[in-house]
């Protein structure tokens, strides 16, 4: 069997794996992606390739000035491959333990103002895409999470929604009075007997593509442009954290599996550390 065949058949090994797991449909795809590209230019057996190989793989990237999140990207797939081929004894050795991850920078995270997200709001028509635009700021769910979720996952009397995040995991989300508002004149209007909380004009699921592209031509209706999913996510992590709600809780109400991934908000409640400033160095004593 070539290497080409082999390293192919390894990687959906891999891919399968990984899906038994419940990793996304996009980290999935990303990381076959990166796997080829990989494979493409180190034309070796997978099974026997060493540190030096792939270190140089890298370097190379990095001389091609390549991004330093690309190459962690790359990384990451590169190590998830070689993690599953060690548990499965397919090698003793992982070779890409010594691999070193580039820095990568911390940007705090982009978000809208309830005064934008509402502007967005009042210029759609269209009940449904008000649903989709209040689900995704009041709960803060992922893309996935919201397009997946069926009728029966919501309680209505607490306001709150069944939503199933990365690697399957299910967790409780509220959402807010505005939001259950609209979601039941939504389904009142309904004709369709689909178990799906949101759907197409043809009466089936809705697709996660076209929500993006919804929100995003929405948003520049009004002047704001950039407006996604993950935006939205932002936008409510950043507003909870800026009313001194507890970091804790906005990881639980995230589902982040660690809570520096939260804590990258706590940098952005600088009004109240002016404050504190301020009352120490600038307030003048009566």
């Amino acid at each position: 069997m070539s290497n080409e065949n082999q390293n192919e058949q390894l990687i959906k090994k891999c891919m399968s794996a990984l899906k038994l797991k419940g990793y996304s449909h996009n980290t999935l795809f990303g990381y076959q992606r990166d796997l080829e590209a990989f494979f493409k230019v180190v034309d070796k057996d997978a099974l026997t390739l060493d540190y030096k190989t792939i270190n140089a793989y890298f370097l190379n990237l990095m001389a091609e000035e390549k991004a330093p999140r690309t190459i962690a990207r790359h990384m990451a797939a590169l190590r998830c491959l070689y993690k599953f081929l060690l548990k499965n004894e397919y090698i003793e050795f992982d070779p890409t333990v010594k691999l070193e991850s580039p820095k990568l920078s911390k940007r705090l995270p982009e978000y809208l103002l309830d005064e934008q997200v509402h502007l967005i709001m009042n210029s759609m028509k269209c009940l449904r895409d008000k649903c989709i635009l209040a689900l995704l700021y009041s709960s803060g769910m992922r893309l996935n999470e919201l397009w997946q979720l069926n009728k029966n996952n919501i309680n209505w009397d607490k306001k709150e929604i069944k939503v199933f995040g990365k690697g399957s995991k299910e967790r409780i989300v509220p959402f807010n009075e505005e939001a259950k508002l609209l979601l039941e004149e939504y389904l009142k209007s309904r004709k369709d007997e689909d178990p799906a909380l949101l759907v197409s004009n043809d009466g089936t699921r809705i697709g996660k593509r076209f929500i993006q592209k919804m929100l995003k031509e929405h948003g520049e209706k009004v002047g704001i442009y950039g407006v996604h999913p993950h935006l939205l996510r932002h936008s409510l992590a950043s507003r909870l954290c800026q009313n001194d709600v507890p970091i804790q809780e906005i990881q639980e109400l995230l589902g982040h599996e660690s809570i520096s991934t939260t804590t990258m908000y706590s940098h952005l409640n600088n009004t109240k550390i002016r404050n504190s400033y301020n009352r120490v160095f600038e307030d003048k004593k009566e």
